[in-house]
């Protein structure tokens, strides 16, 4: 495989022009997160008072921020990961906490480039491309492991499937337009992405940790 993932087994290259171009391109966008990081740090632990950012998540979505490991080919900005390194640490100086609930959302990313056979993988990087956000909740107080899950997916009367159970930890989820998660269905690990907007999903702001 050759793309924005890996070079022909070779490490990942720094284009310093592109990597300028994008700087200069996110930089407004990075300065108004700036100055409002001080005021949602300093609310965050005030009940009634935190402020989430879902704007500035936003703006970062429509920017291109999400898309940033995308091939060119595709609609991204094919960046290597030496790249998108540079432009998260960017986005950390100006509010780590944003910075950080990108983590699920290029971490799904990768795997989607990193299985160029799999179904649906086309449909899930225009996905991407439009500006979808894709947040993580893998993680429960019922284990120790990511392999211990209580959640589980099954069919339901109508032939549909039905999800049952609660994530914690799922930073990133509260921006979200997909979960990616994982379920038990009948013993075996399974996992997919559901919309946020799908019914019965709802997302709870625990101080910072949220759980779905």
């Amino acid at each position: 495989m050759t793309d924005a993932t890996t070079t022909g087994g070779a490490a990942p290259r720094l284009q310093t022009d592109r990597l300028a171009a994008l700087r200069d391109h996110f930089a407004p966008v990075f300065d108004r997160i700036r100055e409002g990081a001080v005021g949602r740090e300093m609310a965050s632990g005030t009940p009634g008072e935190r402020e989430l950012p879902h704007a500035e998540v936003r703006a970062l979505a429509e920017a291109g921020f999400g898309r940033l490991r995308v091939p060119e080919d595709r609609g991204g900005s094919g960046v290597t990961l030496v790249e998108l390194a540079h432009l998260v640490a960017d986005l950390a100086a100006a509010d780590s906490n944003i910075a950080h609930l990108w983590r699920g959302h290029f971490g799904y990313t990768e795997l989607v480039l990193l299985r160029p056979d799999s179904p649906g993988r086309d449909e899930w990087l225009q996905r991407i491309v439009d500006g979808a956000v894709v947040g993580n909740a893998t993680s429960e107080r019922t284990g120790t492991t990511l392999a211990d899950i209580s959640t589980t997916v099954a069919p339901d009367a109508d032939g549909t499937w039905r999800l049952d159970g609660r994530k914690f930890y799922s930073t990133g989820t509260l921006y979200a337009d997909w979960i990616y998660l994982a379920a038990d269905r009948d013993g075996e690990r399974v996992t997919f992405a559901v919309p946020t907007d799908a019914p019965g999903v709802t997302g709870i702001d625990e101080i910072g940790r949220a759980h779905v």
